[in-house]
């Protein structure tokens, strides 16, 4: 496979990516930083653009800080909006039993 150079002004060479997708590329580089900026900034009050949004900055979030969240549950309006969600840690929840069915372990 051919080593591709990032550094040099972020470009990619044009025989393997067309400048559409280069450009897409480039755009998820730039907006990957924006979410690191954002999720060290999340704070109580924080505001969204939409769910798409919230969803990218908590998983950023959750990453940095060294942990994973799930969406515990999502309300709809009448008219089938999303209206809330619900996100926990992933370790949220009843912890399991080790015992299993074996009488012989207490």
């Amino acid at each position: 496979m051919d080593n591709i150079n990032l550094n040099k002004e972020n470009t990619l060479p044009k025989s393997i990516v067309s400048r559409k997708n280069r450009l897409r590329v480039l755009q998820e580089l730039q907006t990957s930083d924006n979410l690191k900026e954002q999720a060290l900034e999340l704070k109580v009050g924080y505001k969204f653009e939409n769910w798409e949004h919230v969803d990218q900055v908590l998983h950023t979030y959750a990453k940095t800080k060294g942990f994973s969240w799930r969406l515990q549950n999502t309300y709809h309006r009448v008219d089938g909006s999303v209206s809330k969600k619900v996100f926990e840690c992933h370790h949220a929840g009843k912890p399991r039993s080790r015992k299993g069915n074996n009488p012989d372990i207490t």
